[in-house]
């Protein structure tokens, strides 16, 4: 080994979104990864001259990545396509409703295909548009060949703690593409950190959970379990007949009841009654607590009790998919631009972690939307290119509703470990089955709590 190389060496966590997922060696990608360290050593100390790259941000260091030899485990979605085959025109229509393979964890939404296709064009849209992860049992080998001694030894400083707050591919925030930093070959000394006393170090509001399996699949499940309950809820009913497999979601009702402001009432509560005039309240005071987990385009509702003149041209007698779209009308922009959620979740050995990052800076504090129902649009308004016109069409027809003007989320936090506890969650998780029922007997704890004399890590 020369003195100006580094060897690191990693082993996956959980599964990478790969686009080249078919390419021998796919992994980790040096393009997404040395950009990514060079921001962050740039965050952790005051970079010198001589360590950038001429005169952009790009620090003077090469970077490889390197695959083990044998065959990665990757999820095979395009085998649908042969299922669809065997399969009668029923089971096809069934399969084409839309369907999540099961190979991929439902944190990742890509692979869906709404409505019913024929086979031929089913198979055509698997083929098209499924992702694929990609998962390596052996260790991966990060190479970094760097001339300047100071440099590479913050790159040595910083890499493991690196590997620990970033995961990489799509969807990202959500769990996958984690790696963690095993060895340095250079020195053979060197001790891996546990990551609960790491995540502590940084002081970031986060909640970890300890599970009984470093299974990547079962803690996706568990991620995905928890998250749930979090943001959006469990609905697992049928029309209504069972529901105990009902689980409301803590943003949009447990944090009001914590923070004793029981005289607010989630956007949920504000669509049924001003979109869809489902329910009929007064004086009723209302926040968009939910976008500030993360805004998307719009939010879809499987309804079929629905009234008024709003929502006339739905067939009361079947369940409807229906798009309540999310507009801001305080700048000159279509649709809002997505925000992703602020909580990155991270999985490390038998470790699970949610950690929530700062919003202040994402424009989504104190800020008015309007939601306005998809069947409400024109093609008018859809082809108009005028903000000014558009604006004023959202304002006469659609919804208005504001987020909070500050979020606490150690008070978040500290409010949802308590209700995730709460006899009423706990009985509908567990009513729900696998994998809500596993993850309801995990103990969640805030990051923050405890030290480090009384944890019993080591």
């Amino acid at each position: 080994m020369r003195s100006f190389e580094r060897f690191y060496e990693l082993t996956q966590q959980t599964p990478i979104i790969h686009f080249q997922y078919g390419e021998h060696g796919a992994t980790l990608r040096a393009t997404e990864v040395k950009p990514k360290l060079d921001k962050y050593i740039r965050k952790r100390c005051e970079v010198k001259k001589e360590w950038k790259l001429g005169d952009t941000e790009a620090l003077n260091y090469r970077m490889t990545i390197t695959a083990p030899d044998e065959n990665p485990e990757i999820s095979k979605n395009a085998e649908l396509k042969k299922d669809c085959k065997r399969m009668g025109e029923k089971e096809s229509k069934l399969l084409s409703t839309g369907r999540y393979d099961p190979q991929i964890n439902k944190m990742y939404f890509g692979n869906m295909i709404e409505g019913r296709l024929s086979i031929k064009d089913y198979c055509n849209k698997v083929d098209e548009a499924f992702k694929e992860t990609v998962s390596y049992k052996e260790k991966i080998v990060v190479t970094i060949v760097c001339m300047i001694k100071g440099l590479r030894d913050k790159i040595d400083e910083c890499i493991e703690e690196f590997f620990f707050i970033n995961n990489f591919g799509m969807r990202q925030t959500k769990g996958f593409g984690s790696f963690r930093l095993v060895a340095k070959r250079h020195d053979p000394n060197w001790k891996a950190t546990n990551p609960v006393r790491f995540f502590r170090s940084l002081g970031l509001p986060a909640i970890y959970v300890k599970a009984d399996s470093s299974s990547s699949s079962q803690m996706m499940d568990y991620a995905a379990s928890i998250y749930s309950v979090m943001k959006g809820g469990v609905n697992l009913t049928r029309d209504g007949d069972y529901p105990e497999k009902y689980v409301k979601s803590y943003a949009q009702r447990g944090f009001f009841d914590y923070c004793n402001q029981v005289a607010l009432k989630s956007e949920k509560a504000f669509i049924k009654e001003n979109v869809f005039h489902t329910t009929k309240t007064s004086n009723q005071n209302y926040t968009f607590i939910r976008a500030l987990l993360g805004l998307p385009n719009n939010y879809e509702y499987q309804t079929k009790k629905l009234e008024g003149n709003e929502v006339a041209s739905i067939d009361k007698n079947r369940i409807k998919r229906i798009k309540v779209n999310i507009y801001s009308i305080d700048k000159p922009s279509d649709q809002i631009e997505r925000m992703r959620s602020p909580i990155t979740i991270k999985i490390i050995d038998e470790y699970l972690f949610f950690v929530f990052n700062s919003i202040e800076d994402k424009g989504i504090l104190g800020r008015e939307f309007y939601f306005l129902l998809s069947n409400k649009e024109s093609r008018w308004f859809k082809q108009e290119k005028d903000f000014n016109e558009k604006a004023k069409f959202i304002r006469e027809n659609g919804h208005p509703i504001s987020t909070p003007g500050n979020i606490d989320w150690r008070v978040f936090i500290n409010g949802f470990i308590d209700y995730y506890y709460s006899d009423k969650v706990q009985s509908g998780m567990k009513a729900c089955g696998y994998p809500y029922s596993f993850a309801a007997k995990l103990a969640l704890e805030s990051v923050n709590v405890g030290g480090d004399n009384n944890d019993g890590i080591k």
